[in-house]
């Protein structure tokens, strides 16, 4: 059984009773190596909904703090999810396996100016045998060709804490893109509902882009990109 109902034109309020996600085709995972596990793409609909509202992951950061495919089955799933506001964007998710699990998700997203935006997330994950809660704080602001970003994390539950945090600064040209950021994430960082590529390190991301495209003549464009780590094993 699905709901679905407009609050207003720019916030849904969704709903499912005993959702049947058999016949929905499951992405197939790559045999090419890799250290950390692999993302996989979500495609049942009621986490397609919005999902871009409870994404906050970023290209060279710790990882996604809401993973959906972490929960493969639930018997009530809500979804309430976008903008209150011209400045305020908000999403919740919560899902239940009677007697058995209580997943949930909170993100409020405000804009204070058109250069400066704060994102706040909290996930939890309440089970016989795991209780979970992640928090979140990001802050992306812009001066001219400057964009900085501050995000920091942690993680409580079973008796263990852990946190994590990621500074950078990106200078962004018409034909140039440089990013330098510094991450760090504990031993006892754990996101339940996640994906969380390494724990326990520490290090910097270094990384330049150049290209240029041509009207005319024989070339039509060039780019030219670069990248480097330098990261250390921490002990929290």
């Amino acid at each position: 059984i699905d709901a679905r109902y407009p609050v207003t034109s720019d916030l849904t309020a969704v709903a499912t009773l005993n959702p049947d996600f058999g016949t929905i085709e499951g992405a197939v995972d790559s045999v090419a190596f890799s250290r950390s596990e692999r993302f996989l793409p979500e495609r049942r609909p009621f986490f397609l909904e919005g999902a871009n509202i409870f994404d906050l992951q970023n290209q060279w950061q710790i990882g996604r703090f809401f993973y959906p495919r972490r929960i493969d089955r639930f018997d009530l799933g809500t979804k309430l999810y976008g903008k209150l506001s011209p400045n305020d964007t908000i999403g919740l998710l919560h899902t239940i396996t009677f007697g058995e699990r209580s997943d949930f998700v909170g993100v409020w997203s405000h804009k204070l100016n058109n250069d400066q935006t704060a994102k706040f997330m909290v996930a939890n994950k309440a089970s016989r045998k795991d209780d979970n809660t992640v928090a979140v704080a990001q802050m992306q602001s812009r001066t001219g060709k400057i964009n900085t970003m501050l995000r920091g994390t942690t993680s409580g539950g079973n008796d263990k804490r852990g946190h994590g945090y990621v500074a950078s600064v990106g200078y962004e040209d018409k034909n140039a893109y440089s990013l330098i950021q510094y991450n760090r994430v504990t031993d006892d960082y754990r996101a339940a509902n996640g994906l969380i590529d390494f724990r326990g390190y520490r290090g910097w991301y270094l990384y330049q882009n150049l290209n240029n495209r041509y009207r005319t003549g024989p070339l039509e464009m060039w780019n030219v990109e670069a990248e480097g780590f330098w990261d250390s094993r921490s002990n929290g």
